[in-house]
């Protein structure tokens, strides 16, 4: 079945949302390929055929991604009245078995497609933005937010920019105003001295932050952190 498969890059464009790269590739079946068995039969008696071609396809579009990536398939063939898709959710959580339960729903009243009569799967991936460097992430819908609540981390340093703000937050949080004066110190690596010590007691290696570590951090500090993007207007909590 893999000979059949013809799979190319259908398009490529950032996504504003995520604040990320997002590229659809576009799986579609060669007839003339197809072992005889499967030309002419109907998708829901070749289960194990399809399984095999579902896997195939997700293999080539997401086997390079990371599982915390984002991911959505749809399919399209002659005779559905609607497309199939499955959600957008993370790469880790589509499988194959999450693909065949929505192409199997459709089946149940949908008797007539065949795998040689233009059927055809997009793979959305959106690769998930992961915090580094000099990046900063801002709450678009300021005015909403008291003004004393926005603190300004006094520097950067490149692979500690997360640790560094929850650092300072904190010592805000606990009103702190000894630490607060350490930490604000451009001139002083007290931030960032503080920044490491945080990444090796929460057992979190230095570097890039995702989302996903966030939530390692709040069981540590035993706080609620939630991340606010302007290409993602939602507030992302990880407690």
């Amino acid at each position: 079945i893999q000979d059949a498969i013809l799979l190319e890059e259908k398009s490529r464009r950032p996504n504003a949302k995520y604040g990320a790269e997002e590229v659809i590739f576009r799986a579609s079946v060669d007839p003339e390929r197809l072992p005889r068995s499967s030309r002419g039969v109907s998708l829901a008696t070749i289960a194990a055929t399809l399984r095999l071609l579902i896997a195939r396809v997700l293999t080539l579009t997401l086997g390079n991604r990371s599982p915390q990536d984002l991911a959505r398939v749809v399919i399209q063939a002659p005779g559905l009245d609607n497309p199939i898709s499955t959600t957008l959710m993370k790469v880790v959580d589509l499988t194959v078995e999450t693909v065949l339960s929505a192409v199997t729903k459709v089946l149940q009243s949908k008797e007539e497609i065949f795998l040689d009569a233009g059927f055809i799967m997009d793979v959305l991936t959106i690769a998930r933005p992961v915090g580094a460097g000099r990046s900063r992430l801002y709450n678009i819908d300021v005015e909403r937010i008291p003004r004393q609540c926005i603190l300004n981390i006094p520097k950067d340093v490149p692979g500690l920019c997360c640790a560094m703000a929850l650092v300072y937050g904190k010592a805000h949080l606990d009103q702190d105003r000894t630490a607060i004066e350490r930490l604000r110190q451009r001139d002083r690596p007290a931030l960032a001295n503080a920044a490491r010590a945080l990444h090796h007691a929460a057992g979190i290696p230095e570097g890039p932050c995702s989302l996903d570590v966030l939530g390692t951090f709040e069981n540590h500090m035993d706080v609620q952190i939630v991340v606010y993007s302007v290409e993602n207007l939602q507030g992302v909590s990880t407690g």
